[in-house]
């Protein structure tokens, strides 16, 4: 699926609720099913033929916990991004982020004082800030990120997914209900580049 930056509409609640899937084995299967459809639709308006097998693909791929990002794209279809995107959920990156702090070594990891990093004295989150000083706190962080919101691996009733389920369910957005035409966004470019 593109990542894009676009005006807030049904299509990109539905490609939010893909990024955040949660991982494999979180949801019953009933709603395995559910998102597999949402996941369908929407990998069918990036173009991507649904086969014979389209619903046994789409339920694979929801319990595989997503589909794959694509990064935005130059006009010459070309990747803007100096490398590839190789995962399928925003679970998944971070996955990806804690792999990568336990694969440099600890000393070219961290730089400056421990007492520079944010602490309770600069945010108060409530307890929530887990300062980062070394590898094992900077482990627990992101896991903490990802059982709060970024694809938990059991129900969590704060996880991003959970936000949007009421938004994916209803037909169209609140507003178009009422007023098929109205907008609630300004015009912006679509598929900003990050290079």
């Amino acid at each position: 699926m593109r990542l894009s930056l676009e005006p807030f509409s049904q299509e990109v609640i539905e490609r939010f609720v893909c990024y955040e899937m949660p991982e494999s084995g979180v949801l019953r299967p009933e709603q395995e099913a559910v998102y597999a459809a949402i996941r369908s639709k929407m990998l069918a308006l990036e173009g991507v033929p649904a086969g014979p097998d389209a619903a046994a693909d789409a339920t694979r791929a929801a319990a595989e916990g997503g589909a794959p990002i694509a990064p935005p794209q130059d006009p010459a279809g070309k990747s803007c991004e100096p490398y590839e995107i190789d995962f399928k959920t925003v679970g998944e990156f971070y996955h990806k982020v804690r792999t990568g702090f336990e694969s440099i070594a600890e000393d070219e990891l961290f730089i400056g004082p421990a007492q520079a990093q944010s602490n309770s004295r600069y945010v108060d989150l409530e307890g929530e800030l887990v300062p980062v000083t070394d590898r094992a706190s900077a482990c627990a962080a992101i896991e903490m990120i990802v059982e709060q919101g970024e694809a938990p691996s059991s129900a969590h009733p704060d996880a991003h997914f959970v936000a949007s389920i009421p938004f994916a369910k209803s037909s169209t957005v609140p507003w178009r209900r009422r007023d098929p035409t109205a907008r609630r966004s300004i015009p912006c470019a679509l598929s900003s580049q990050t290079r």
